[in-house]
């Protein structure tokens, strides 16, 4: 618009110049400088040009009537990376980018939010400085993220940026952000209440207003309808803020600390239930919680922080960092037997996840001790249940069901469902394995509808899972599905990476036993890359083990040979004969299908030995039915018949039908006994 001077009101002025213009677009930029001064300029001239558009950029929500707010968000991976690569080799000409700079740059825009400033500024270094040492000096993001060609103007640095907007803020704004910054990976309403002090602001200064305010001006993102976070750059920027002095009313070294511990109890108050919400939403503010108590000699918070944190780690993983965290509070000086037993506790669960067998026994056998010391009823029945699994993976099966068995009756004691359902199942995975398919299937169903009374979602989704691997053992495919299908919801609506990773395991051995390979592949694969993220061994060496038969049935015997051999190093590493068992039975039959028959004899012999050892009718049965085609290979069809049928009435005893892994093994055999029989 050419609006001349004039001694009229220059906001008159111009709202009678855009009106005189008809339909028109008005673009008015940063306007959060002058936000304060909306409704007198901008919602007047709203009024006056009434078939006038306004676009208006600026980080602060106007509040005028008619107003439609758009938040930009930061720019999705894929554009980012392209961004940062134009702009790179722009800077750098010479030095074309190849895949390994692209897989850093992909890291690279992830720090910087996807935010295009950013991106350009970080970019522009790539003239003196490679992606991967770019990467390696984010940690002073601040001084990379400037011009180095003079510019003075608010865009010369993310810092000048930030700066401008900062300027801005209240003083109880200011506060509120800097101390929002001691949050890792986000925060509820409810959490920013509780780690907020704004009383130096005085009485109006309400938590609530401050994470409202900063949401408008867009230093606080809203995530979810109760989810808050900052962008990486910001939480940094505003850090820097709350620990230096002099920044806003009492900031410095003391509030930092102050922040830090409102945080730690919060996060360590929170408990195992709340823990989980949200898909384990907060798993890095409580994994911060327990390092910060940890760290301070704080014990009650390191334990409440640590018991919350492994709530969260067994569905989402990594199991090892849950080893770490419990070792580093089961050090602490001065522990009492009641502070012991539980840090001892959530370490020996950590170990036994992790696959160390021997360790974690020894774990909870301190850990009983210290809490039967303490009087800890509850601590001990959790340790017996713990017990139970650790013995039902080492194959010592009839010292499973009795630590089961005892802590159904001690959380029955307890009135403790949770802990009971919990002891149900275990005693229902004991019956599988011994083959008693009722049983196990009795067990299941009343775990089931217990989890189901007490609305736990994620108890509900490995039920389910149970039932679908007892369906799969006894042939009933379409109910083996069906279970998995409805486990497999679960872990999603739930973030149970550890659920997850299991169905898919169950799946591939689905699609295995149907024929349909490349699926089996290809379900494996993913279940294979999961297990591994979580550090979950027990799973990935089943999932080892299918992708062996897959492999062999694909004719590819040297990667079937190799898949197997992993498997095996994996449990024999951890103790657990059952497994081992079961997986030298399928080795022992590629041994034989190659020409190699001393190496079969021995793998199934062996494999034999471990499963009588630990009752574990179904794994027998098939590994018979592979002892009879080895014998049969090996010209002792006497051998074979014997196996056969001590297989085929393995199957009648457990209930394995034709569709079943046991059952197609028999049809397998059979076929091939048959023409020698006639």
């Amino acid at each position: 618009l050419d609006v001349p001077p004039s001694e009229d009101d220059p906001v008159l002025q111009l709202g009678h110049a855009i009106a005189g213009r008809g339909r028109c677009l008005v673009i008015l930029d940063n306007f959060e400088q002058v936000s304060g001064h909306a409704r007198e300029t901008l919602g007047h001239w709203l009024d006056r040009a009434i078939e006038a558009r306004f676009l208006v950029t600026s980080r602060e929500v106007l509040g005028l009537a008619g107003e439609e707010a758009m938040a930009l968000p930061p720019l999705p991976r894929d554009d980012a990376a392209a961004l940062f690569m134009r702009r790179a080799e722009a800077s750098r000409p010479t030095r074309p980018l190849d895949a390994d700079d692209a897989a850093v740059i992909v890291q690279l825009v992830a720090l910087l939010d996807g935010l295009p400033l950013a991106i350009e500024l970080a970019a522009a270094r790539v003239a003196v400085m490679p992606p991967r040492m770019l990467l390696a000096r984010m940690g002073e993001r601040f001084k990379l993220l400037s011009s180095a060609r003079g510019r003075q103007d608010r865009q010369a640095t993310l810092r000048a940026t930030f700066d401008w907007s900062w300027d801005l803020l209240s003083m109880s704004d200011k506060a509120a952000l800097a101390q929002l910054s001691v949050f890792e990976g986000g925060f509820t309403l409810e959490a920013a209440e509780a780690v907020l002090d704004l009383a130096a602001h005085g009485d109006a200064a309400w938590p609530a207003d401050a994470v409202h305010s900063l949401v408008d001006k867009s230093f606080v993102r809203p995530v979810s309808d109760n989810r808050f976070d900052l962008l990486v750059s910001v939480k940094e920027y505003a850090a820097e803020h709350l620990r230096g002095e002099g920044r806003f009313v009492a900031s410095g070294p003391a509030a930092l600390r102050a922040a830090q511990e409102r945080h730690c109890a919060w996060f360590a108050a929170l408990g195992s239930e709340r823990s989980v919400e949200e898909t384990c939403a907060d798993l890095d503010n409580l994994v911060a919680a327990c390092r910060a108590a940890a760290s301070r000699g704080d014990a009650v918070r390191a334990i409440g922080a640590l018991e919350g944190t492994w709530a969260a780690l067994t569905l989402r993983g990594p199991f090892e960092l849950g080893a770490e965290l419990a070792e580093a509070v089961a050090a602490m000086p001065g522990l009492s037997d009641h502070d012991a037993a539980h840090a001892q506790s959530v370490l020996a669960d950590a170990l036994a996840a992790c696959g160390k067998t021997d360790p974690a026994l020894s774990r909870y056998v301190q850990a009983l001790a210290r809490a039967a010391v303490a009087g800890d009823r509850l601590c001990e029945a959790k340790l017996t249940l713990g017990l139970g699994w650790l013995h039902l993976h080492r194959g010592q099966i009839d010292e499973a069901r009795q630590r089961y068995l005892m802590s159904m009756e001690m959380a029955r004691a307890l009135v403790d469902r949770t802990l009971e359902c919990k002891a149900i199942s275990g005693l229902g995975n004991v019956e599988l394995v011994r083959g008693q398919t009722h049983e196990a299937l009795s067990n299941y169903q009343r775990a089931l509808a217990l989890a189901r009374e007490l609305g736990d979602r994620p108890m509900q989704g490995r039920l389910l899972a149970n039932l679908g691997n007892l369906y799969a053992e006894v042939g009933n495919v379409d109910e083996a599905q069906a279970r998995d299908e409805e486990a497999l919801a679960i872990a999603r609506e739930t973030g149970h990476r550890v659920l997850e990773g299991n169905i898919l395991c169950n799946l591939g051995q689905l699609h295995l036993v149907q024929g349909r390979l490349d699926q089996a592949l290809a379900v494996s694969t993913s279940a294979l890359g999961l297990a591994r993220q979580l550090g979950s061994v027990l799973v990935e060496s089943i999932v080892l083990c299918n992708l062996g038969i897959v492999l062999e049935r694909l004719h590819r015997p040297d990667d079937a040979q190799a898949q197997f051999e992993a498997a095996l190093r994996i449990v024999r590493a951890h103790g657990d004969e059952r497994m081992e068992g079961q997986y030298l039975g399928y080795l022992g039959l590629l041994h034989a299908r190659q020409g190699r028959s001393a190496e079969a004899r021995d793998c199934l012999r062996t494999g034999e030995r471990f499963l009588r050892a630990a009752s574990d009718s179904l794994g027998l049965g098939v590994l018979l039915c592979n002892r009879a085609e080895a014998d049969l290979m090996a010209g002792d069809p006497a051998a074979a018949a014997a196996a056969l049928g001590e297989a085929s009435a393995f199957a009648a005893e457990v209930g394995a039908g034709q569709a079943s892994e046991l059952g197609l093994a028999l049809a397998r055999v059979r076929a091939l006994i048959e023409p020698i029989r006639s």
